[in-house]
């Protein structure tokens, strides 16, 4: 999923959570996406990185990457 999806995401709970609870919790369900979006792509980032580190070949190393989104 890429940034501007999660941030699609964080819009509509931001527009749910406004109109349930006002302007205030809305804020927040943004700043909540987008801090959750941070965290998961440093997660993935860490990830390649020691797929990398371990790979024989970067064919190797890109092969393995790319299957990581097919499953």
């Amino acid at each position: 999923m890429t940034k501007e999806n999660y941030m699609k995401e964080a819009k509509t709970a931001e527009e749910y959570l406004r109109a349930r609870y006002g302007a205030y919790r809305g804020h927040y369900a943004w700043r909540e996406m987008e801090e959750a979006f941070n965290a998961g792509a440093a997660a993935e980032r860490e990830a390649c990185a020691v797929i990398a580190f371990n790979a024989k070949t970067y064919i190797e190393a890109a092969a393995t990457i790319r299957a990581r989104g097919q499953g």
